[in-house]
């Protein structure tokens, strides 16, 4: 009289588990010649539906167990926005009680969600614009105020506190004012953070240059050619922002001609007065005529 089903062990090689490889034995289906086990998983993966061997266990007709990386491989059974599709009825199920349980694939293994979705801290320095700025676990203070993103107070609270409301909200905590009492910190995306913080040193940085005053000369005797050029290079720096220092020189004999040098002057400021203004009335000293002129906004 043949002995009880000793339940199911698996022994063929093309039953491989997604993470145990082709080898994989499992003596959980009960003792030999006892009354049938069932199959349990205890390789880390839940126990299966009571249904699991309603339909046939895969066999060598479909090359084995139809992983991603299995013998039986086929690339169109996966699709991420809908899960497995085409296996045998054997393996969807299983593969429906992993998903179930709250597994996922990552690097062709099947791990729990949370390890799946966890992301390891970056615990790297951060610098913005050269200087060392403390994000989450560096901010070693108990206390701190808190900012949101867009800089509305949300009170007073333990550093823990706030840095478990940064992660939950998946943004950073960064320190903004250290010598605060608390110290201020802003829940915000460093990176964000870090951009806007360089894209206005830019910008302050370009509009100093815009302020930086250029210098034209010019001489009383100065040829008609000469005064186009000049006029032109006047209206090239004003365009850019820059102030514009007019500056006539007199040497020797050139004394002789103050009242020509003055007139030349005047025009040059009336030929750029649609561009600039005067930042204070025209200087005549001795030896030298000059006027600064500032672009028009």
């Amino acid at each position: 009289m043949p002995a009880a089903d000793p339940g199911y062990q698996v022994q063929n090689p093309n039953f491989a588990s997604p993470s145990k490889g082709p080898n994989r034995r499992n003596n959980n289906g009960g003792g030999g010649g006892g009354g049938g086990g069932g199959y349990v998983q205890q390789n880390g993966y839940p126990p299966l539906s009571d249904n699991f061997w309603a339909s046939p266990p895969p066999s060598q007709q479909n090359g084995g167990w139809a992983t991603r990386t299995g013998p039986g491989r086929n690339n169109n059974n996966f699709n991420r926005n809908g899960g497995f599709q085409g296996f045998d009825d054997a393996t969807d199920l299983l593969l429906q009680d992993l998903e179930m349980h709250g597994y996922g694939l990552a690097n062709d293994r099947w791990v729990p969600e949370d390890e799946l979705l966890e992301v390891p801290e970056d615990t790297s320095p951060k610098y913005v614009n050269g200087k060392r700025v403390l994000v989450n676990r560096d901010i070693e203070v108990p206390r701190v105020r808190v900012q949101d993103s867009i800089k509305a107070d949300l009170g007073v609270m333990s550093a823990d506190d706030a840095r478990a409301l940064a992660k939950e909200t998946a943004v950073d905590m960064v320190l903004i004012n250290e010598s605060g009492d608390p110290p201020v910190v802003r829940l915000v995306n460093f990176g964000k953070y870090k951009f806007e913080l360089e894209r206005a040193a830019k910008q302050k940085q370009k509009s100093s240059k815009g302020t930086e005053t250029k210098e034209v000369r010019l001489r009383p005797v100065t040829e008609a050619h000469d005064y186009e050029v000049k006029v032109a290079s006047a209206r090239k720096f004003l365009s850019k922002g820059s102030k514009v220092k007019l500056t006539m020189q007199f040497s020797g004999r050139e004394l002789r001609f103050k009242d020509q040098g003055k007139e030349m002057m005047l025009k040059l400021i009336e030929d750029l007065s649609s561009v600039a203004k005067m930042d204070a009335p025209l200087s005549l000293r001795p030896a030298t005529f000059s006027v600064t002129l500032s672009p028009l906004k």
